[in-house]
C-alpha cells in the first residue's frame, strides 16, 4: 500500500512540474565509488560494501570529458552536518552531531563504448567524521579504485580494483565498527553475433574488519553465462557461478555453486528489469549439518512513467556470512523502492523505502541456542537542488529500525542532515 500511495503521490508531482528530462549525473564507473546521490542507505551486512554513509554522496559526472571540451579531471568536495539520535544502532540511544567533510579527485580518459580503444578511471575520495559530542568515534574514511578497459570488434577485456576503509554503523552488528574491502575482479564480454552474448568474470573480495571481536573473509567467485537476444526489447541467459569463501577465527570454509537464468528486459525506454534466479548449493568444510540448497535471485528494475519522474526498484536474496557471530551465515533477502522527481528544472525530491530479513543459521555447525532472526525497515525522503554545474545541496531525513529476535540487536533511528557538494 505504501509503494502505490508513493508512485500516485510521483505521477501527481509529474503533472504539476513537467519541464525537460533528467539527463542524471551517474557514471559506469570502478563499483567501489559506492555513489547514491539519493542518500539511500542498504542496511549494512547486506552486500560487498561496508557503506552507511549518513549524508548522500556525490556521485562522478558522467560528463564525456575529452568530447565535451573539458579537461579529464574532476574534483568534488562536500561538507555534510548529520544530527543521528541512535550513534550507536542500540537499544539504549546515544544521540550526536556529525561533520563530514569528503574530497573526490577523478581522472578518466577514453571511451569505454568505443571499438578498438581503451578506457582508463581512476580516483581517490578521503573523508572524515567529526563527532560534536564523542570525539573517540572521530574517523579516517577513504575509497579508491582504477578501471582499465580495452574494447576490440567483438571482445572486451577489463581490469578492476577498488578499495575501501570506513567506519560506520551496522545493523548486523549492532554498533559503529570500522573495515576495510579489497576488491579485485577481471571481466570478459564476447559478442559471437548480433543476436548471442558471452560475459563472465573472476572477483576477489578480501573483508578485514579492525574493530576487536570481528573476523575477516576472503571470497573468490567465478561467474560465466550466455545471453541471447530474443528480440530487440528481450534477453534471456543461463550460466553458472562458483565461489570459494575462507572466514576468519577458525570458522568453517564455503564453497558455493549457483545455477542462474537470467532475463533482461526493456520496454520502449520507459521499463526495464533485470533478473537473475535460481539456486544455491553450498558445502562447508567439516560440516555436521549438512550441505544446503537455498533459491537465490537478484532483481533491479526502472521506470519512468513521466519525462521527469524516475522509480526504482531493487530486490535480492543472498548468503552472507556473519562476521560476529563465530560459523554463522545469514540468508539476507531484501527489497527497495526509490523515486526522484524533478521539479522546477533545478529540484529533485527523492523518497525511499526498504525492508530485509536477516535469517541465521549455522554455517555447517550446530547451533547451542535459539538463531537470530532480523527484520530491518527504513524510509528515506529529502530534496536536491543544482544550481548550476558546480554546486549541490541537499537535505534528508531517514528512519531506521531493526526488530530482532535478539534484543539487543533492536533498535530505532533518525537521522537529519544537510550537505552542500562544489565540484570543478
Amino acid at each position: 500500500m505504501t509503494c502505490l500511495v508513493s508512485g500516485v503521490l510521483l505521477g501527481f508531482f509529474s503533472s504539476l512540474f513537467a519541464d525537460v528530462p533528467d539527463t542524471g549525473t551517474g557514471i559506469a564507473a570502478p563499483s567501489g565509488t559506492y555513489s547514491s546521490p539519493e542518500g539511500i542507505v542498504a542496511p549494512s551486512g547486506t552486500y560487498a560494501s561496508p557503506s552507511n554513509a549518513l549524508a548522500p554522496t556525490t556521485s562522478p559526472s558522467s560528463a564525456p570529458f575529452m568530447e565535451s571540451g573539458h579537461l579529464p579531471i574532476l574534483f568534488i568536495a562536500t561538507v555534510s552536518e548529520v544530527y543521528d539520535d541512535n550513534i550507536f544502532v542500540q537499544p539504549n540511544k546515544v544521540s550526536d552531531f556529525i561533520t563530514q567533510i569528503s574530497l573526490l579527485g577523478e581522472y578518466k580518459i577514453g571511451n569505454d563504448k568505443a571499438i578498438d580503444a581503451s578506457y582508463f578511471d581512476i580516483f581517490y575520495a578521503p573523508s572524515v567524521d567529526i563527532y560534536a559530542d564523542h570525539s573517540g568515534q572521530d574517523s579516517f574514511n577513504q575509497r579508491a579504485g582504477l578501471l582499465y578497459q580495452y574494447r576490440f570488434s567483438k571482445l572486451a577485456l577489463g581490469l578492476e580494483q577498488t578499495y575501501a576503509r570506513e567506519s560506520a554503523t551496522s545493523a548486523a552488528a549492532g554498533n559503529l565498527v570500522t573495515s576495510s574491502v579489497y576488491v579485485t575482479k577481471a571481466s570478459a564480454d564476447y559478442n559471437y553475433s548480433d543476436k548471442l552474448s558471452v560475459i563472465g568474470d573472476f572477483t576477489q573480495t578480501l573483508t578485514d574488519y579492525e574493530t576487536a571481536g570481528f573476523s575477516y573473509s576472503n571470497e573468490w567467485a567465478a561467474d560465466a553465462y550466455f545471453l541471447y537476444q530474443l528480440d530487440p526489447k528481450l534477453s534471456i541467459g543461463f550460466g553458472p557461478t562458483v565461489g570459494w569463501l575462507d572466514l576468519g577465527y577458525g570458522a568453517p570454509s564455503q564453497t558455493y555453486q549457483q545455477m542462474l537464468a537470467r532475463v533482461n528486459y526493456l520496454y520502449s525506454g520507459k521499463l526495464s528489469f533485470n533478473l537473475s534466479a535460481g539456486a544455491e548449493v553450498r558445502e562447508y568444510s567439516g560440516s555436521v549439518t549438512g550441505d544446503t540448497v537455498e533459491p537465490v535471485f537478484s532483481l533491479s528494475g526502472t521506470y519512468q512513467p513521466f519525462i521527469n519522474t524516475n522509480i526504482t526498484l531493487v530486490g535480492q536474496r543472498q548468503f552472507d556470512p556473519s562476521y560476529n557471530f563465530y560459523g554463522q551465515d545469514y540468508i539476507a533477502t531484501s527489497v527497495s523502492l526509490i523515486g526522484r522527481q524533478r521539479f522546477l528544472q533545478k529540484f529533485y525530491y527523492n523518497v525511499g523505502f526498504g525492508y530485509e530479513n536477516d535469517s541465521y543459521q549455522g554455517a555447517g555447525i550446530d547451533l547451542t541456542g535459539p538463531a537470530r532472526d532480523d527484520d530491518y525497515y527504513y524510509a528515506t525522503t529529502g530534496f536536491d537542488w543544482d544550481p548550476n554545474s558546480w554546486l549541490k545541496a541537499s537535505i534528508f531525513y531517514k528512519y531506521q529500525k531493526d526488530d530482532s529476535s535478539f534484543s539487543n540487536f533492536s533498535f530505532t533511528d533518525n537521522q537529519v542532515g544537510v550537505s552542500a557538494s562544489f565540484s570543478y
